[in-house]
């Protein structure tokens, strides 16, 4: 996805008056959330699109599935059971056509899903409605 838009969300300015070992279950419960929300709100014809949300520890796992089968979040959560250092966490949608569906080429997902979803996580930590 070189040319796809990337979203993040910076926790450190919620985690700071964390313990230190409170943050990596932080940041898990956040991955996850944002990864329940993205699968969610994906738009489905065949099932390919919403099946291919990876999950990544450190980097991108830019991979894809011929499955249909909605098993993202079981996928990611695995991989989130190790997560312990720190390291950056990546959800991402590899295939050729995820920048148009985020980008509203769905009648299903007029808005999108991953911007969307990265909105109403920041917006539930800072005080507004999710």
């Amino acid at each position: 996805m070189a040319n796809a838009k990337h979203f993040s969300i910076d926790l450190t300015r919620w985690g700071v008056s964390l313990e230190k070992e409170q943050a990596p279950k932080f940041i898990r419960k956040i991955a996850l959330d944002l990864l329940k929300k993205v699968t969610m709100k994906s738009p489905v014809k065949t099932g390919r699109f919403k099946a291919n949300w990876m999950t990544g520890i450190g980097g991108a796992d830019e991979t894809t599935t011929e499955s249909t089968v909605d098993d993202a979040v079981m996928r990611g959560s695995i991989i989130l059971s190790a997560y312990r250092d720190l390291k950056q966490i990546h959800i991402s949608n590899n295939l050729p056509y995820a920048a148009a569906l985020e980008h509203g080429h769905s009648m299903q997902a007029p808005l999108g899903v991953a911007e969307i979803s990265v909105e109403e996580i920041e917006a539930h930590f800072n005080g507004g409605a999710a």
